[in-house]
């Protein structure tokens, strides 16, 4: 008898320790979507369930559009208005559909926001349902999200979203240090769900939307124009229309008001595509909020060869903009409600810095820019190409301020922490060397300064070279707040040290 109980016991020690290894690859091979500076999608998703329950007053659906151009925190800081954004990379409305039904199992917003870029087109693929469903917990919601899925696309299995080790077994040789999340020293689930980004259009041809005549005549000299009117229509997509029906219905049965965004874009957005959307929010009594038309493209004061990182999506400077204008249309003609709640007063000074990081790569001032790293929290990397003795002392003081202490003379490498102190430095004739870890241990650096033939500056963070290799102070910056290179540049010796990129 005691023999039985023991294999007994075995057995289930043995299916327990299985399961817990099962559980533990499939959460490292899963997609953790890194896709942006601070962007993780499955922790956009993990840190919604963490929210307290019945706080969250207005909710954010769609597509890349929608994490790039609503910023909860912006429109908390700006009008007191607690949302969240659960937008996910080329999101279906079908996808909104079901994302919304998760959240009203916790949530019980006053307003939905839906972008509505994929009213009337969609590029959305096994990848990208993959990560929008793989971190819903697991629930009818989830079997009838994924039992649609399924349907659309048959390179799809239900079995893969219940083992995600069948979808991406093969993610094993792709594993980096984003797979092994260190929750002490990443907190980007503070920023609910929107994806900062800092890059910059430039310019573009862009035309507005129906701008009244009177508008027209005040852009006179503004360089803007408008398409073409028409009063022709973009059909929506037969899927597209079914679940945004849904999501009409469900919002209506549970009180709550649908509101239609678009933001601002250079392409992918005609008028053929705004009246489609116009003509259904007429027909079910909703609003919608075109940022492409000149009414409030010119209330926002919106550039978009700056305010755009590309033609299609917002950057932060951007979503600040949308969430000023749209934040006053929510809170005086859809009753969005004001509210103080310390989910969002304790991530105002984490999004505040992740907005100055964002700047850094527009310094262009030398002396400013040093003055930005000694304020950060950056690692920063230095290799010395050619000796940089005759740098004024204005700026070998800026360079003291973010940790160099020794002469720069000949070869020269450092590995700086503003935050803390230096971590290494390294002079020497014919070569300088430091090298070591950040990231709790899990990426690299090796900083060189040598002569093989000729002078050498190289910085590798985790095995990739990003010196520029030219002659003066080479400098790389590490954001451990982003957890990404932020920027390259170099203190030109043979330009006075001013700075190049």
């Amino acid at each position: 008898m005691r023999g039985k109980t023991t294999r007994v016991l075995k057995t289930v020690v043995f299916c327990m320790l299985v399961a817990a290894i099962v559980v533990r690859t499939s959460s490292i091979l899963r997609l953790k979507g890194k896709e942006y500076l601070a962007y993780y999608f499955s922790e956009q998703y993990r840190e919604f369930y963490n929210m307290e329950k019945d706080t969250v007053d207005v909710l954010f659906l769609g597509t890349s559009h929608s994490y790039c151009g609503f910023s909860p925190q912006d429109f908390y800081d700006l009008h007191g208005i607690r949302s969240y954004n659960l937008g996910s990379s080329r999101q279906g409305i079908w996808l909104s559909y079901y994302w919304l039904k998760e959240a009203l199992k916790t949530q019980k917003p006053k307003i939905v926001v839906q972008e509505v870029h994929y009213a009337n087109e969609s590029n959305e693929n096994a990848t990208s349902i993959q990560k929008a469903l793989s971190n819903m917990k697991w629930s009818r919601n989830k079997a009838e999200a994924v039992s649609v899925a399924v349907e659309e696309y048959p390179e799809l299995s239900f079995k893969s979203f219940i083992f995600p080790n069948i979808q991406f077994h093969g993610r094993w040789s792709e594993l980096t240090a984003e797979d092994f999340p260190q929750p002490e020293v990443r907190d980007t689930g503070a920023l609910k769900g929107f994806a900062p980004t800092r890059e910059r259009l430039g310019e573009t041809e862009y035309k507005l939307i129906r701008g009244t005549d009177d508008e027209r005549e005040d852009d006179e000299g503004s360089g803007l124009e408008y398409q073409p009117e028409t009063t022709e229509e973009t059909p929506w997509l037969d899927l597209s229309k079914e679940y945004m029906d849904k999501i009409t219905a469900l919002c209506k049965e549970n009180g709550i008001t649908l509101v239609l965004v678009k933001t601002p874009a250079a392409r992918g957005w005609s008028v053929e595509d705004h009246n489609g959307v116009e003509s259904y929010a007429q027909e079910n009594g909703l609003a919608f909020y075109d940022l492409n038309t000149s009414k409030y493209y010119r209330a926002m004061d919106y550039d978009i060869s700056v305010d755009n990182k590309d033609e299609g999506h917002v950057n932060i400077w951007g979503a600040e903009k949308i969430a000023d204008l749209l934040g006053s249309l929510l809170i005086s003609e859809q009753n969005a409600p004001s509210i103080q709640d310390e989910q969002w007063e304790e991530t105002a000074a984490y999004s505040e810095k992740i907005k100055k990081e964002c700047e850094l790569i527009y310094i262009d001032n030398t002396e400013m820019y040093l003055k930005a790293l000694s304020e950060g929290d950056y690692d920063v990397f230095v290799s010395v190409k050619g000796g940089a003795s005759e740098m004024k002392e204005n700026l070998k003081e800026a360079m003291r301020e973010i940790g160099v202490t020794k002469p720069m003379d000949d070869f020269y490498t450092a590995a700086c922490d503003t935050g803390n102190s230096v971590k290494q430095e390294d002079t020497g004739e014919g070569r300088a060397l430091v090298e070591g870890t950040i990231h709790n241990g899990l990426i690299g650096y090796k900083v060189s300064s040598s002569y093989d033939y000729q002078d050498v500056a190289s910085i590798l963070i985790d095995g990739k070279e990003y010196s520029l290799n030219r002659e003066g102070v080479n400098i790389v910056v590490y954001s451990k707040t982003l957890q990404a290179v932020l920027d390259s540049v170099c203190l030109a010796s043979d330009h006075d040290y001013e700075l190049q990129r």
